[in-house]
């Protein structure tokens, strides 16, 4: 499980990574990789994956999980924690779990813009259109 402390400043999040599975159990399984935000309540799904049966004793079960930007929009800009992780769910006809590997694990997003950015263009814009608004005021002159 990843714990962000918050996400205050932050939105536009995307998430990717590869999870490598050894069968050893020889049935299939299901994982699911979950979000959370603040210290309580229940997880929400963003892809689920199912192995297959075939029994084998190296990672040769391999998927990317993914999830856009959309899937992620209630991460934006949260003051509460953050919780990810990859749970699982299901062992058909077995009591233990296949073993799990997870690489490339890739979180990115993009910084909120300041209120004060969104007054330096605004502002800048107006300045902008101030001149021009002189310059045809001379040339009619």
């Amino acid at each position: 499980m990843l714990q962000i402390s918050n996400t205050t400043g932050f939105q536009n999040f995307s998430l990717s990574l590869h999870l490598f599975t050894v069968n050893i159990t020889a049935t299939t399984q299901t994982y699911q990789l979950e979000y959370r935000v603040g210290n309580s309540g229940n997880f929400s799904v963003l892809q689920s994956y199912t192995t297959d049966s075939t029994s084998s004793s190296s990672y040769s079960n391999v998927t990317t999980l993914t999830a856009n930007s959309i899937t992620l929009s209630s991460l934006n800009n949260q003051s509460a924690p953050v919780y990810i992780r990859l749970r699982g769910t299901s062992a058909s006809g077995a009591t233990n779990l296949d073993q799990v590997g997870l690489d490339n694990f890739n979180l990115s997003y993009s910084a909120v813009p300041e209120p004060t950015t969104y007054a330096a263009i605004f502002g800048a814009l107006a300045l902008v259109g101030v001149v021009l608004h002189r310059r045809r005021l001379k040339r009619s002159v």
